[in-house]
């Protein structure tokens, strides 16, 4: 018995329910929605047929680099801030008018604790990016490569943990510093989520514009563009 998105009840006997929609799943699975989270390392083409003409050593070499790649990544859960929009090299980049991204936000889609590898924030990070951000331009960079080019006062600020219960939302500025943790040393599951917020179009970043006149995530990319 289905009960609004909820199983209710499962027997191998009729259930007695007044219901509104009866539908006979006969020889079918009814089951909760799962997170496939999986990686291929060794066929990693989407076209099985054009790995029959790959040497099976060849294909071990190179999923031994995707794998040690990735663990590599695992293991430095490196400072970073987010891309918004897509780079000349397929990978996202940003700019200094936050193209494309308004905010970024973390949704604890489960009750997560200091054990539970949540997000590291650096507080108040978000106004030493504007002034790496600005010689690139229009252009803007890899979002990989924004973290290097910050000061060392930077990664000097107060380090936050994104903790709380299901439910609560993070809401902070898109040039904000964060990295994941690990490794989760707790006790249940933490899931959270990250959706873009997009923006209609970047800030305009006015020389003459007040703080006071423009939404607070542009004016804190004008104070730590001013903050020089």
């Amino acid at each position: 018995m289905v009960e609004g998105e909820r199983i209710r009840e499962v027997s191998a006997r009729p259930i007695k329910v007044s219901a509104t929609l009866t539908l006979d799943a006969g020889g079918r699975t009814l089951m909760p929605g799962l997170i496939d989270c999986h990686v291929h390392v060794f066929l990693s083409e989407m076209n099985i047929r054009a790995l029959e003409g790959i040497p099976l050593t060849l294909m071990t070499a190179r999923g031994a680099a995707l794998m040690l790649a990735m663990l590599s990544t695992a293991a430095s859960r490196p400072w970073h801030i987010d891309g918004s929009f897509d780079g000349p090299d397929g990978s996202y980049w940003v700019n200094v008018h936050s193209k494309m991204r308004g905010l970024l936000v973390l949704f604890l889609l489960t009750d997560v604790d200091e054990l539970s590898a949540p997000t590291r924030i650096l507080k108040g990070s978000h106004l030493d990016a504007p002034r790496v951000l600005l010689p690139l331009g229009e252009d803007g960079i890899g979002f990989s490569h924004v973290a290097p080019r910050l000061p060392t006062s930077t990664f000097e600020r107060q380090q936050v943990l994104a903790v709380g219960n299901a439910g609560d939302v993070y809401v902070c500025h898109p040039f904000l510093v964060h990295a994941a943790s690990w490794p989760h040393r707790g006790m249940q599951a933490r899931m959270i989520a990250q959706p873009g917020v997009a923006t209609l179009e970047p800030f305009a970043l006015s020389d003459h514009a007040a703080e006071a006149d423009v939404c607070p995530v542009e004016a804190a990319i004008l104070r730590g563009l001013r903050d020089t």
